[in-house]
């Protein structure tokens, strides 16, 4: 029993192994990919890799992709897996490069110069030959699509990148402007918005007629110029009481009124005495 036991954990924990493994030996049979090949892998499992076979070994394939990562797939995944092989047989590629131009233009030079681009790149295969064909009315646009041959698949998008810039250059120079997405909005008012428009009409002018005069009654200045805003009035200060009259006499009577010392002092050089100046004083 534990023998058995352990026999059967073994065959179930290296059941992937074991069919890496078997799918080892096939592709090294088969040959579907090889060394040097272009693939495409992994796109069942939603994460496709694309890249040049560096190795194959008996449990896993070493593939770089164009980032010059070495990634390591187990064999299962191009047995049992969707697997593009983009040089299995040829090398060879074919482009489909679509343009759109702008309605009004001429389409035959727009094809001429389409030809002419595909034909004049050296890595652009004669044969097969490259065409160009107007494909569709668009929204926007006249459908044109450009189809070519590329030598190996490793150049595809460096001739790519040639070929749309050649074919950007040459249609400027031939005035054919590449299309843009626009729209056109065309408006159609209905009766009723027409019915409004009209009674509205003698209503504004109405309102202007009776505005008119009170707007040549209005003096120019201060239609120009309003009037600035009164600043506020400051509180009138409280009066200040009136002095007594009394108090002013007394105040006033004081003031002009000798010290008794400069008084007796006076009187002595004029030979009378304090007293008798007061008595006269006093009569007075």
């Amino acid at each position: 029993m534990a023998g058995g036991g352990l026999t059967f954990g073994l065959a179930f924990g290296l059941q992937e192994i074991f069919a890496n493994f078997v799918s080892g030996i096939i592709i090294l049979m088969e040959r579907p990919i090889r060394v040097g090949d272009v693939v495409t892998v992994g796109q069942t499992t939603g994460t496709p890799v694309s890249g040049t076979v560096t190795r194959v070994r008996m449990r896993a394939t070493t593939v770089t992709d164009w980032d010059n990562k070495e990634l390591i797939i187990p064999n299962k995944e191009f047995v049992t897996g969707q697997v593009i092989n983009w040089s299995l047989s040829s090398p060879e590629i074919r482009l489909c490069l679509p343009v759109g131009i702008a309605y009004g233009s001429d389409t035959g030079r727009a094809r001429e110069i389409l030809l002419s681009v595909a034909r004049g790149h050296p890595h652009v295969l004669a044969d097969p030959e490259p065409v160009a064909f107007f494909d569709a009315f668009g929204d926007s646009a006249l459908n044109f699509e450009l189809r070519a041959f590329v030598a190996h698949v490793r150049h595809r998008y460096t001739v790519k990148h040639e070929l749309l810039d050649e074919i950007n250059r040459r249609f400027n120079e031939a005035g054919i402007c590449i299309a843009f997405p626009q729209s056109d909005v065309h408006l159609h008012p209905t009766q009723g918005l027409r019915e409004l428009l009209q009674d509205e009409a003698p209503r504004r002018d109405a309102r202007a007629e009776r505005d008119a005069p009170r707007a040549r009654s209005t003096p120019r200045d201060e239609r120009a110029e309003p009037r600035a805003p009164a600043e506020p009035a400051e509180p009138d200060q409280p009066p200040e009481p009136a002095a007594d009259a009394s108090v002013y006499s007394q105040a006033a009577y004081e003031a002009t009124r000798e010290p008794p010392e400069v008084a007796e002092d006076a009187a002595t050089r004029n030979g009378r005495a304090p007293s008798e100046d007061r008595t006269a004083g006093a009569r007075r």
